[in-house]
């Protein structure tokens, strides 16, 4: 029966590493993830069964199902990932100007500003201060740094 008990808790981890695979989306919790279940399916099959046979043929078939349906639904995943991080963010910068955004830290003239999804570098119009969490205009562009103004 232990090694069942053992099988079982590697099947689990297992499937546990590749869920988090999905939330992480790296390939490596899910490779190790596969990993485990392989491992599992392997102990299941080349171990003699402590259990009756019939848990035993069940196990079987559960490891295998689950098997073929996680690690290619991992493999997906970890194809779409790689494909995602390849893709350039392509910014018309110029575009930014007359948007909105709030300031996340305390711009004395210089500090950073979300807009349009993505943290940027900030300096004030006029050197005044904007204290964090202010709704701010973008009025222009000095290279990568925004510069903006408190919404009125």
């Amino acid at each position: 029966m232990q090694i069942e008990i053992a099988a079982l808790i590697l099947f689990i981890l297992g499937v546990i590493f590749i869920l988090l695979e999905a939330k992480v989306g790296h390939g490596g919790l899910g490779a190790v993830g596969a990993t485990l279940m392989i491992i599992t399916s392997f102990i299941i099959l080349l171990f003699p069964p402590t259990f009756p046979r019939e848990i035993h043929q069940i196990l079987v078939a559960i490891t295998f199902v689950l098997d073929a349906t996680l690690i290619p639904l991992m493999a997906f995943i970890i194809y779409k990932a790689t494909k995602v991080r390849k893709l350039k963010k392509i910014h018309d910068l110029q575009a930014l100007v007359g948007k909105t955004g709030t300031t996340k830290t305390k711009l004395g003239p210089r500090g950073i500003v979300y807009a349009e999804g993505e943290e940027w570098t900030a300096i004030t119009r006029n050197g005044v201060e904007i204290p964090p969490r202010t709704r701010v205009k973008i009025v222009g562009l000095k290279g990568l740094t925004l510069i903006v103004e408190k919404e009125k």
